[in-house]
């Protein structure tokens, strides 16, 4: 699979913003469970929070966060890569910003929960999904420039907490970002890697695909699908493993492919690109 430097520097700073806004959120609490702070009543405060208790909800979010990272994993292999970090990122983000509405210790560590719960999965997802759009020698780069986006929301979560003092104010400012992200569904094309693997196992329907085509990309849908076709009665049709690996050649002097033939081609993985 091959991309521009411009889409790929596209890709990467939406999902380095993904991590940016995952900073936020769990940061946030850092704050809203202070001691005390001069400026305001904070939540540990307001709600006159033992120690124990107080500890119980602020760790809801990693304890949330924990469940969040395998039941997300779960539904991007299951559903794809790009709804599942954008139902995360949905999701953290109403909880997220209705923690601001909690009249209690319990409905925080609920709502705070669920928060970490939806966050914890778009963190794992986005990063996936961001190093199966990258290239080989881009992984390294991905990685890296997705934790200093991270370290960069930690910051941003002390500034807020300046500007917006009010613990309720904080966890509904905290919950901006992922909005900004979210914008990018449009922008973001399913990794193509999950899609050769749905191919490869037979779950990705040509109906399916055809039915959500663009009027612009509809021709190409037709060209991959009309060639997987062919390499699946290729592959069906039996033989050895080395007889498989090769391009057959059918009688009208036409080439086809086997699924892992097709996966290496490079205009096949355009193609996938924009489905």
């Amino acid at each position: 699979m091959t991309i521009t430097a411009a889409e790929y520097s596209l890709y990467l700073f939406f999902f380095s913003w993904c991590w940016l806004s995952v900073a936020v959120s769990a940061f946030t609490d850092v704050f809203v469970f202070a001691k005390e702070r001069r400026d305001i009543l904070t939540a540990t405060e307001e709600f006159r929070l033992n120690p124990s208790t107080r500890a119980a909800v602020y760790s809801s979010f990693y304890l949330g966060w924990l469940f969040g990272d395998p039941f997300f994993g779960w539904i991007a292999d299951k559903w794809g890569r790009h709804p599942s970090v954008y139902i995360a990122t949905a999701l953290g983000l109403i909880f997220q910003a209705s923690c601001a509405l909690a009249v209690g210790p319990y409905s925080l560590f609920s709502l705070r929960l669920f928060a970490g719960v939806c966050m914890g999965g778009a963190d794992l997802v986005a990063y996936v999904h961001c190093i199966e759009l990258s290239g080989v020698q881009q992984r390294a780069t991905s990685g890296s420039v997705m934790q200093c986006f991270f370290a960069c929301g930690l910051c941003l979560a002390a500034s807020f907490a300046v500007v917006f003092p009010d613990w309720r104010q904080l966890y509904f400012v905290a919950a901006l970002p992922t909005a900004l992200f979210i914008i990018s569904w449009w922008w973001i094309p399913e990794s193509p890697k999950w899609l050769a693997n749905q191919l490869r196992s037979g779950k990705l329907k040509g109906g399916e695909k055809l039915q959500h085509s663009k009027a612009e990309t509809a021709d190409q849908h037709r060209a991959l699908l009309h060639v997987t076709e062919e390499a699946g009665q290729v592959v069906g049709d039996g033989g050895s493993e080395d007889e498989k690996g090769h391009r057959n050649q059918t009688e009208n002097g036409d080439k086809e492919f086997t699924y892992s033939m097709l996966l290496k081609d490079s205009d096949t993985s355009q193609l996938l690109m924009t489905v």
